[in-house]
């Protein structure tokens, strides 16, 4: 039963205002880090929203904020890779240890190397002992003005690697370059099922870096010349080198950047800001102690003049000598001299800038490195796409100190000096050239007259027939249905003997620079009575994409004694 009193009721109502607090993850501390177990592969889903740093948590020189934390414990060793991905610009980090002030940073990754342009997920593959717990930090890109934040996904699996780095070395693992450069030796051990072995190592001056390798490096090369034991599978390689006088000291740092078969990618090591895309083994002492007393050389080369031979250029001209521009620079460095150097296009079409040349003091033609004047050709790249590109020094001194000089709008970089060249416009490249410049050509092998693929025909040829100039094909196009191919011939019988050609057309509107003209003869003469001459028949055309085109053509003469057929192909650069 229910008992209800009647009696007079007074109401009070209480109005409370305040704030409401959003809650973080749960797994926003160290200490309430989420438990991964100890499983071969996982795939999981997470969100940094509402996260927070910790006092003494690592941000790899400032650009991670709004991270969360995992734990994954090693069933077996070997190679891991765990990638966070791209709903939110994400910034990965594995650690050993047990107190968020107490962790030994194994490695960290901001933007994977094989991400493509404007993509932003995080990839790191280290080399994972079986029983050892690894601590995982999942953060939120930091800009500077804000830290990216959302949903993501944490994936980690065993991989094989078909280049690994499984130690690195320096010896002497100090120098002192107080008075003089000083002599070092480079040791590498690899193991690869890429052949031959190529890397590049770049010994960097690690101060003040971020998440990029710019600033002060030495650039060393090694190649199956410099192995020294073992084979291209199991290799080690020595290559010594010159650290030169006037750096600054510190402890400078061995980075290897190398492609694994499938990507270029970097290995490097240890508690540092800079990003990883391999962890190198902890048997690894990539580092060298520079000690200097002396003189330091901080300031890069200045660039006081920059002039280029020709500033539009025909980037269509078959001849290399067509697209040669000749670059006057000046140079002078105060202390160490000018070392090397490279000229750079830049545009916004460009998924990275194009080196069109290179330099150093061999290009000298008057003066010296300290202050001197250089003569650089340049080579416009064939069938390079027509537009205005920006230009872009880079130099560096013999102290190792870079700077990049260019007036490209919204970037911050050392302005070209007044009255210098700054842009470069390439014309005539449509057509062939801008068809080329897409495709696979081995070096030296992409002129029109060429045949790259050694199947017989020019390069012009697959051009115009929808082939392939990178693999030997000589198939005619497959009647009614094909799509790539040479013309093909055939004989009908009915209602009367004639003969029908099938071919593939780039449309007049894709301003491809080719006529096709279907012709017939009886003579094979190119003149003269019975000789080629036009097709009169009415072409059937089907149109196949937005570029290609079917036509179909017969000949107009019947139950001839004997008959010829061919499609004319003409080129004009448009």
């Amino acid at each position: 039963m229910t008992r209800r009193t009647l009696s007079a009721l007074i109401l009070f109502c209480v109005i409370v205002t305040g704030t409401t607090h959003a809650v973080p993850p749960t797994n926003d501390s160290f200490d309430t880090r989420a438990s991964l177990g100890s499983v071969a592969t996982f795939s999981i889903s997470g969100d940094n929203a509402e996260a927070t740093l910790e006092e003494e948590e690592v941000t790899y020189g400032g650009i991670a904020g709004s991270s969360v934390w995992y734990e994954w414990t090693a069933p077996t060793s070997g190679w891991v890779n765990i990638i966070s991905t791209i709903t939110t610009d994400t910034v990965l980090g594995v650690f050993t240890g047990n107190s968020v002030g107490g962790l030994t940073q194994l490695g960290f990754n901001d933007d994977a190397a094989q991400a493509g342009t404007g993509e932003h997920w995080s990839s790191l593959s280290f080399f994972a002992i079986a029983g050892t717990s690894y601590k995982i930090s999942v953060a939120g890109y930091d800009d500077g003005s804000s830290v990216a934040i959302g949903a993501f996904t944490l994936a980690l699996g065993y991989s094989t690697t078909t280049l690994g780095v499984t130690d690195l070395s320096i010896s002497p693992n100090s120098a002192n370059v107080t008075n003089a450069a000083t002599s070092l030796m480079l040791n590498l051990t690899a193991s690869s099922s890429v052949s031959p072995v190529a890397m590049g190592v770049r010994l960097i001056f690690p101060t003040g870096m971020t998440d990029d390798l710019e600033p002060r490096y030495l650039e060393l090369t090694l190649t199956d010349a410099q192995r020294v034991a073992g084979t291209a599978a199991n290799g080690t390689y020595q290559l010594p080198f010159t650290l030169p006088r006037y750096i600054p000291q510190t402890s400078w740092k061995a980075v290897v950047f190398a492609n694994d078969g499938t990507r270029e990618a970097r290995w490097s090591y240890g508690a540092d800001n800079i990003s990883d895309d391999y962890v190198l083994p902890l048997i690894a002492s990539p580092m060298v102690t520079v000690t200097n007393t002396g003189l330091v050389d901080s300031a890069p080369p200045a660039l006081t003049s920059f002039t280029a031979s020709a500033t539009s250029i025909n980037g269509g001209s078959v001849a290399e000598s067509g697209r040669v521009i000749t670059f006057q620079l000046t140079l002078t460095d105060d202390l160490s001299g000018f070392s090397t150097g490279s000229i750079e296009l830049n545009s916004p079409e460009l998924s990275t800038p194009e080196t069109i040349a290179t330099f150093s003091t061999a290009n000298l033609t008057d003066g010296d490195p300290l202050s001197g004047t250089y003569a650089v050709n340049a080579v416009i790249p064939y069938g390079f796409a027509a537009g205005t590109y920006d230009l872009r020094v880079r130099v560096r001194d013999a102290s190792l100190v870079p700077d990049h000089i260019s007036n490209i709008s919204g970037v911050f970089e050392t302005s070209l000096p007044d009255g210098a060249d700054s842009q470069i416009i390439i014309t005539g490249t449509a057509g062939y050239p801008a068809w080329a410049s897409t495709q696979l050509f081995p070096t030296g092998q992409s002129g029109p007259d060429q045949d790259a693929d050694g199947d017989g025909i020019s390069n012009l040829l697959e051009y115009a027939c929808n082939l392939n100039p990178a693999i030997a094909n000589v198939a005619s196009v497959k009647p009614g249905t094909g799509t790539s191919g040479l013309p093909a011939l055939s004989f009908l019988t009915s209602p009367s003997r004639r003969l029908r050609i099938e071919f593939l057309r780039r449309k007049t509107a894709s301003n491809s620079g080719l006529t096709y003209t279907a012709q017939f003869c009886d003579t094979l003469l190119d003149t003269g009575t019975g000789g080629w001459t036009d097709a009169t028949g009415s072409p059937v055309i089907t149109s196949i994409d937005e570029t290609w085109e079917r036509v179909v053509i017969e000949d107009e003469t019947v139950n001839a004694t004997r008959r010829f057929g061919r499609v004319k192909i003409i080129y004009t650069q448009p």
